[in-house]
């Protein structure tokens, strides 16, 4: 029987080592993440606030987590096109979702048919607040919360409210604050900011809730008042400006809200790596310490948090609505 030579043995055993050498290094490589660019849909214009907030946290993950993300606006519907994609998506960690309050919270109160199902998206981070301030247009002749509500008694329905549309937060809030301030208001829903800021600037319309970001430049300028927050405490923004609670109105508590989703079945552990991430995004002076000085506050949360925040806000979205009876026509 021929039996092979020492030297024959050898090769072939360097040979199998190699091998497996390889195959485990090409397997390293496949678990590794991320090792492609991740795509990080905004389901909403490009200039939107969440755009902005989306840019400025993209900018800095390839520091964070070597590969860089892309930014993709989805907009439309009422934002399901966007979320409806994520929902759809490969659950690989390399596709996510810029969340808000309207995508997790009022889509699904106010839609009967809506595009996609909240158990499709699974929580990544919390990432921030957008509280709301009331305010009103200059011409209004009141500076307090007490002096609106005394010129809405005693000129029942001669005060009118802007909100960006029907059955947004803004028109959720003002309903609220009518219910619980026991005043009437008219809604005046507009389709933009565009259309909606000269009105309420000249007086046409009498005031809104809305986040601060937006009213800050008609605020300085003195074309607009605020008159409170609609926060449970004062804000590092506007720390001499009163809350609502404060003022007496528990109820008139609301923000807008943003997070980060990705599809369910994403691997926990590709979760947990992305949400520190964007924790750490968060605590950069370039990225959570310019936020204030926009009206903007960090709240960052784990995935474990979020889902908890979600699904209680969920349920303040569902009694908000009931109360205020607004519907999507």
């Amino acid at each position: 029987m021929h039996r092979p030579s020492p030297l024959k043995i050898c090769r072939t055993l360097v040979a199998l080592l190699t091998g497996l050498t390889v195959m485990g290094t090409v397997a390293h490589a496949q678990d590794k993440f991320p090792s492609k660019p991740i795509n990080l849909v905004v389901p909403y214009g490009a200039g939107t606030g969440t755009d902005a907030l989306g840019r400025r946290l993209s900018a800095v993950m390839p520091g964070l987590l070597g590969q860089t993300m892309i930014v993709e606006n989805k907009a439309g519907a009422s934002a399901q096109i966007g979320t409806q994609a994520v929902s759809r998506s490969a659950p690989d960690g390399y596709t996510l979702l810029v969340g808000t309050d309207q995508i997790v919270c009022f889509n699904p109160v106010l839609f009967k048919n809506l595009s996609y199902n909240l158990k499709d998206l699974t929580p990544v981070a919390g990432l921030t607040l957008h509280p709301y301030v009331l305010a009103v247009s200059a011409n209004v002749p009141a500076n307090t919360v007490a002096e609106l509500v005394a010129l809405a008694k005693a000129k029942p329905g001669s005060l009118s409210f802007a909100s960006t549309g029907v059955a947004t937060s803004a028109h959720l809030t003002g309903e609220l604050f009518k219910q619980e301030a026991k005043i009437e208001m008219t809604h005046v829903p507009y389709q933009s900011g565009a259309q909606l800021f000269p009105d309420l600037v000249e007086g046409r319309v009498h005031l809104m809730f809305y986040p601060y970001q937006q009213l800050k430049p008609f605020i300085d300028a003195g074309k607009l008042r605020a008159l409170a927050t609609t926060t449970e405490r004062r804000t590092s923004f506007l720390p001499n400006l009163p809350t609502m609670p404060e003022l007496g109105y528990p109820k008139t508590v609301l923000g807008a809200w943003l997070s980060i989703y990705a599809p369910t079945g994403t691997p926990a552990d590709r979760v947990a790596q992305l949400s520190e991430a964007f924790k750490k995004a968060l605590q950069m002076p370039d990225v959570g310490g310019t936020l204030p000085a926009d009206g903007i506050e960090v709240r960052y949360r784990t995935p474990a948090e979020l889902g908890a925040y979600q699904a209680a806000q969920l349920e303040v979205c569902r009694d908000l609505v009931r109360i205020s009876g607004a519907k999507i026509e």
